[in-house]
């Protein structure tokens, strides 16, 4: 599996419960969600380009901004 590290950091002190659960999800579930990843977007981890990447999850409650315009995920 590509080296794909993901932290997830509570916004506050009562994210903290929601956080080490994306913890356990990501330990659990890392290699099929990076080859979910891989195959959705149609890139490789193991190219040079994302080689080692490191994410930075903020775990909060709010209608996410990943979407487009007014359509959150």
């Amino acid at each position: 599996m590509p080296n794909v590290r993901i932290t997830f950091t509570p916004q506050s002190d009562t994210f903290a419960a929601a956080a080490r659960a994306y913890v356990n999800l990501w330990a659990d579930e890392g290699p099929r969600i990076v080859r979910a990843m891989e195959e959705v977007w149609g890139f490789s981890f193991v190219s040079w380009v994302y080689a080692d990447t490191a994410i930075t999850a903020i775990v909060l409650e709010r209608a996410s901004s990943a979407g487009y315009r007014d359509s959150p995920m």
